[in-house]
């Protein structure tokens, strides 16, 4: 399989390395935790950056899917001494950018499934993205096939028990196991909605009383000038 990755704006890809030299000189190679874990036969495969998509589990719950997808930044992975780093920019629109690098198993995995990948006999091109779902599915790879129905979604960090790691899934089959869970996420995101009844305010009956009291009550003043007409 032959993954192809769009070329980044200049502006982007400096963010990344420069971020990705000063990690360096605040956290050298020799000072890093235990060797990476490479699945096997996930060598040779070097990528770049990649779009990454946001999607929110509102969208997934109203069954918008990929088609709410947004585009939020790039990614890479690179493996210096040995050590795999995952580089983000993350660019929202009206917002600066900001850079973040991460190291351990996770970044790991994502290289290995990429190399798998690559390794695949299939005469197949896609180009590689990442989907994010807050909460449910953070890391996915988006293969963007080009032919309507050829898209593929990988999980790699996901909370749902019915996504496989590693593992390709149809757009369909892939929402469908998080469809739930995003319901009640996007349900318990709204706030209350109080009823108009509880709205309202009370109406004061005692002003009504003391009103309809005050036109009852006869006018002294009028009393004693009518008696002295009548005189």
């Amino acid at each position: 399989m032959r993954l192809i990755y769009p070329k980044p704006p200049p502006r982007i890809r400096d963010l990344a390395y420069q971020a990705l030299n000063m990690e360096l000189l605040r956290h050298p190679h020799e000072n890093a935790g235990a060797e990476p874990r490479v699945h096997e036969n996930a060598t040779g495969h070097v990528p770049d950056l990649h779009k990454v998509f946001l999607l929110q589990a509102a969208d997934v719950a109203k069954k918008k899917d990929l088609k709410a997808a947004k585009l939020t930044g790039w990614y890479d992975v690179m493996v210096l001494s040995g050590i795999s780093h995952g580089i983000e920019v993350a660019q929202p629109r009206g917002s600066a950018a900001a850079v973040s690098i991460a190291r351990g198993a996770e970044v790991d995995d994502q290289l290995a499934i990429l190399t798998e990948l690559a390794n695949m006999k299939q005469p197949r091109q896609v180009e590689v993205r990442v989907l994010r779902i807050p909460w449910i599915a953070p890391f996915s790879y988006w293969l963007h096939g080009g032919r309507r129905g050829s898209d593929r979604l990988i999980p790699v960090i996901s909370s749902s028990p019915r996504l496989q790691r590693g593992r390709q899934y149809a757009p369909s089959e892939f929402f469908k196991a998080i469809r739930e869970p995003a319901v009640h996420l996007a349900r318990n995101a709204q706030p209350p909605v109080r009823s108009k009844s509880k709205l309202r305010p009370k109406k004061n009956n005692s002003v009504k009383t003391s009103r309809r009291a005050a036109a009852a009550k006869p006018n002294k003043s009028s009393q004693r000038t009518v008696q002295k007409r009548s005189r």
